[in-house]
């Protein structure tokens, strides 16, 4: 696992826990990344497309604890690079 890999997911959990309170160990965190992989395969919907961001970044939503969170996901790396704040997407999108 690369140094940035490492890094974005210290991150992700840093801000998950300092914006919402929410406890991401390593397995409910690798839990939220493959549901964005899998939503991206029309294999769930428990994970929202919101837009593209660059060829490696896309910005989601995703479910975890039933409730929806705005998080920003690399692609390439397969990680959720941050949890940001509430009111950065705007609404969760109808599907």
């Amino acid at each position: 696992m690369s140094s940035k890999t490492v890094a974005q997911r210290i991150h992700a959990k840093r801000r998950g826990f300092e914006r919402y309170g929410i406890v991401l160990n390593q397995q409910s965190y690798w839990t939220l990344a493959l549901t964005i992989r899998n939503s991206s395969n029309g294999k769930t919907n428990n994970a929202r497309f919101v837009d593209r961001q660059s060829n490696r970044v896309t910005r989601w939503f995703v479910k975890h604890q039933s409730r929806w969170f705005p998080v920003v996901y690399d692609s390439k790396r397969k990680t959720i690079v941050t949890v940001l704040p509430e009111e950065s997407l705007g609404p969760l999108p109808v599907t």
